[in-house]
């Protein structure tokens, strides 16, 4: 296949006047995130003491710290993250210290010694401009973020003394000092490393300061606090090989991740073979060739002489073998990804041992090519924090190199490690410093993309692609300045795209090529997504009325004055660029980011005729990522998440468990489309295509009763809960028992005083062993149970209220425990309860479906919870019957039945059959005891009941049980 296409940007051109161009006239893409700091729209991760919050010296501060803090507070938009970070600790620190206690006294010594270090190097960075602050792969970067780090552990520490006894201090007052002054001295030794490299002491003082024989140009990774840095990365690096290492056997390599870096790292070998090239011609030219003189024929082509590889070409040459590789060595069959996997596991060992036995002794190439295996294996391995460290050191070491030499090679080399660097951080959550390091990539780039085409046009895509990833990636807030830093990655990514197409005009149609153009349009079609999903999320909190579902929305909606947010006395200037957004996103903006998705897919298909192994899980996540997109205005969302689920069952079947998590979100995401869309037995499946990739992820959690662990348990017991339902929907009560056993099998001890987690797990319980022909005594020990936790929240909520956002957990269980207690009641003959339980069930979800609020969230999140009030309404109608209250009972099926016939009939069926049976009975008696009843039309709807395929619950309500009804 040949790569052929038209910008994105051109897709569109027949809907130009119905989407969202994406320009920010007032937004100056030039411009840095930290140089829009200063104009109030840049992205700061910490904030420090600012000027409002230093007009009151806080407790435990003393006037000459207070001073101090409120000049750093004046630099609060011209310095780098972890200084403001740093000083926030610092007064945390203060706090907490005690002056009245020896180590409080220590402590306010070291913060005050911080304080004015972290206000030194602030100045520094103001003077020297925004193009030094929060620049990852620099010395002052890493030691400034080493620095905080022990700050905040060193705070910790003083609040434990602070919080101890008098005795225990006493027993332990040796290991406090011990810990103080060794904390002390390594913030000198940090703080005055920092110096020496920004140039902010004397050379004197840098002499006396530096250990003894330390040359001025001292390469930073020679420093003993960085080769401190390392061993103790290389420490962690052992300890999970050992501990983890069945996991890492096991785990499937994060593919995109190491293409990309194959991406990068083999920009940085193509520039040196280029350099090389030039040199060898240039000396070629040199020496002169005696046939051109002569004029006699045409010249042969230049040829090398067969001579043995230098040192340096030898290496140079394995490091080309080892990224290629890596380039995900295996076939698709686990022997093979084992094997994979293992050769990685001794090969980073092997690495860390060589890097140990070689410390202070390894050659500029030795140190080049095992950083570089290093940051890949890492990766490979998925151990993020160390590779993202040795991605940093790689980085440093190459800036340094172009401090040296200044030449095209090394500005080509830095950029693509920047690239690299990108990656790391931002699979380590270090967001801004992964946008910052993309930008100092293209910083250096940009000048050479003219004159230098050739060699910086695919360097300067890849880092726009990486930069577009790490912008879109940098936070799901909907404030406007976040919003617009959104809205600047699918620009950029734009960008990226139209660079490729040009080398695509150049260059041979490589697969490599073919890769890069697919995922360029794959992350133009993920800066949508996550724009869409910031602004669909600020319609969830704000919910203008004049914004309809996406799904209805065609073309772009007239300007709106008279719009106020939910709880708002109008649209404030803060709410009104997110009003206004909101109202120009539609259908036709969303179509375009499915364009691109589209593209990337028809790239990605021909790369697995080509290799499956490495590109058919890249193709299951654009294919997934357009099913959600498709999936915010279409019911066709449902065949777009099948396409990518089946692949992802084709992969499962192949390597067996390590697709857990993309199953997992893939086949939920298609459940909740198929319930909104009533195809029960197809949610159904798919929810049973979950729940054994959940159950395996509990077996591997880590620790116990860690708060991921918990959320965990939580989210399965839900979802559990969610197909027991489902089951007793489809009449499947068997199975609606055995799940809820596996629902108390997964809940943990520590969630059971959660009121709201038992009310499923009980009231499904109960009423599946009631339909089951259980005794009503058996039945009612878990629902009544359930009940009662189920009334508590009830109550809560009449005192409380509902909060920001409904709880749709507690709004499906709730009500259906109480609807299924009453009935059950109702056949035992404790019509008093059974009528309580069940009007309160009743009540709950009508007082739900009458909120405006919360009908919206219920469309816009797909979560179809007004579709239990039919059900209950026929568990109230049997009781009534029961109670003498048939007239009211009639009322009740009528609405019922009117509910069913609003939503197309999207009831279950034993409802359905239920409802029907239930009003031909009323006719046929009322008829017999001649009050008014129609045996005509009783008989027409019982025919109509007969029809459905369903058993229905009539048979196990009181009204049937019961003598005399």
């Amino acid at each position: 296949m040949s790569v052929s296409m038209s910008p994105v940007s051109t897709a569109s051109t027949s809907h130009s006047g119905e989407v969202d161009d994406m320009t920010d006239p007032g937004f100056d893409d030039n411009w840095s995130i930290v140089e829009h700091q200063e104009k109030g729209i840049g992205i700061i991760m910490d904030y420090g003491p600012t000027d409002w919050f230093m007009e009151v010296i806080p407790n435990g501060v003393s006037p000459a710290e207070f001073e101090l803090l409120k000049q750093i507070a004046q630099f609060i938009y011209h310095c780098s993250n972890p200084i403001r970070k740093g000083a926030r600790v610092a007064l945390n620190t203060l706090k907490w210290a005690d002056d009245e206690k020896s180590l409080g006294k220590k402590a306010h010594r070291i913060v005050a010694t911080n304080l004015s270090f972290f206000k030194e190097v602030a100045a520094h960075e103001k003077a020297s401009g925004p193009g030094a602050r929060d620049l990852p792969g620099t010395l002052k970067n890493m030691t400034l973020r080493y620095m905080v780090a022990e700050m905040d552990n060193f705070s910790y520490q003083v609040q434990s003394y602070g919080d101890s006894t008098k005795v225990y201090r006493s027993q332990h007052r040796g290991r406090y000092q011990r810990v103080t002054s060794i904390h002390s001295q390594e913030q000198k030794e940090l703080a005055s490393m920092v110096k020496r490299k920004l140039g902010m002491v004397s050379k004197i003082h840098w002499i006396a300061c530096a250990p003894p024989d330390t040359p001025m140009t001292t390469p930073s990774i020679s420093y003993p606090k960085v080769t401190e840095w390392c061993e103790d990365t290389f420490e962690s690096i052992r300890h999970s090989l050992v501990r983890h290492e069945e996991i890492m056997l096991a785990s499937f390599p994060p593919v995109r991740t190491i293409l990309n870096f194959c991406d990068f790292f083999g920009g940085i070998v193509s520039a040196r073979a280029h350099d090389q090239l030039i040199s060898g011609n240039k000396r070629a030219r040199e020496a002169g060739d005696p046939q051109s003189e002569e004029g006699s024929g045409p010249s042969a082509p230049f040829e090398a002489p067969q001579v043995p590889l230098t040192q340096e070409q030898f290496r140079a040459k394995l490091y080309e073998l080892e990224l290629r590789r890596y380039r995900i060595d295996f076939e698709d069959n686990v022997e093979e990804l084992e094997e994979s996997n293992e050769d990685a596991v001794r090969h980073l060992s092997s690495i860390v041992d060589f890097w140990i036995s070689e410390s202070g002794n390894l050659t500029r190439s030795d140190l080049d090519i095992s950083l570089t295996c290093l940051v890949t294996l890492s990766s490979y391995l998925k151990l993020v924090e160390e590779a993202a460290f040795f991605g940093e050191l790689l980085v440093i070491v190459y800036r340094e190199e172009l401090e040296r030499t200044p030449s095209l090679q090394n500005k080509i080399i830095l950029a693509n490690a920047l690239g690299a660097l990108s990656i790391l951080l931002g699979a380590d959550d270090r967001k801004l410093e992964a946008v910052r390091a993309a930008e100092d990539g293209i910083r250096i780039l940009s000048p050479l993309l003219d004159s230098n085409p050739d060699q910086v046009l695919a360097p300067m895509a890849a880092l726009k692609v990486m930069y577009a990833k790490s912008l879109s990636e940098l936070s799901n807030h909907d404030e406007e300045r976040y919003l617009l830093w959104a809205r600047k990655a699918h620009r950029v990514a734009e960008e990226a795209i139209n660079l490729y197409l040009r080398l695509v005009k150049n260059e041979p149609n490589t697969s490599e090529l073919k890769h890069c153009l697919a995922q360029a349009l794959f992350v133009t079609a993920s800066a949508g997504a996550h724009l869409v999903e910031i602004l669909l999320k600020s319609q969830e909190y704000h919910q203008f009325a004049c914004c309809p579902p996406l799904g209805e929305l065609s073309g772009i909606l007239p300007e709106c004055e008279g719009c106020e947010p939910k709880d708002s006395q109008g649209i404030s200037g803060r709410h009104k660029a997110e009003h206004d957004r909101i109202r120009r996103l539609n259908v036709e903006t969303v179509q375009l980011y499915v364009a691109a998705s589209e593209q990337s897919i028809k790239l990605y298909r021909t790369l697995v005729q080509e290799t499956p192994a490495v590109y058919t899980p890249l193709l299951a996540e654009v294919l997934t990522l357009r099913a959600q997109l498709m999936d915010t205005y279409t019911s066709r969302a449902i065949e777009a998440f099948h396409e990518a689920a089946s692949l992802y069952d084709g992969l499962s079947a192949t390597l067996p468990n390590r697709f857990d998590l993309q199953v997992s979100i893939t086949y939920t995401r298609l459940a909740k489309r198929q319930k909104w869309e009533h195809d029960l037995p197809g949610t159904v499946t798919s929810y049973e295509k979950v729940v054994p990739c959940l159950l395996r992820n509990l077996e591997g959690s880590y620790p116990k009763h860690s708060y991921d662990e918990l959320q965990k348990r939580s989210y399965a017991m839900d979802l559990l809960c969610v197909l027991s339902c489902l089951y007793i929907q489809l009449e499947r009560y068997e199975d609606g028992v055995a799940t809820a056993t596996l629902i108390s099998e997964v809940e943990d001890e520590v969630l059971v005083y959660r009121r709201s987690d038992p009310v499923g797990r009980l009231g499904i319980q109960g009423w599946c062993k009631w339909m089951m022909d259980h005794s009503a005594e058996d039945a009612l020990v878990d629902l009544e149970a359930s009940a009662k936790f189920a009334l508590k929240d009830w109550e809560n909520e009449k005192n409380y209220g509902m909060g920001m956002n409904p709880n749709w957990k507690r709004m499906r269980k709730n009500p259906l425990a109480l609807g299924w207690c009453g009935a059950v009641q109702c056949a035992e003959g404790n019509d008093v309860s059974a009528l309580w339980n069940g009007e309160i069930a009743v009540q709950m979800v009508r007082e739900w479906v009458g909120k405006a609020d919360v009908r919206f969230l219920g469309r816009h999140k797909l979560e179809p919870y007004h579709r239990i009030l039919p059900h209950l309404l026929v568990l109230l109608a049997g009781t009534m019957i029961c109670a003498g209250r048939k007239g009211e009972a009639r009322e009740l099926l009528e609405e019922c039945l009117g509910l069913i016939k609003e939503e197309d009939g999207k009831v279950d069926g034993s409802t359905l059959k239920t409802a029907l049976l239930l009003k031909a009975r009323l006719l046929e008696e009322a008829e017999k005891n001649g009050k008014g009843g129609n045996a005509e039309e009783a008989a027409r709807i019982r025919a109509e009941a007969e029809t459905l395929p369903s058993k229905g619950f009539l048979h196990r309500l009181g009204c049937s049980l019961r003598v005399g009804f």
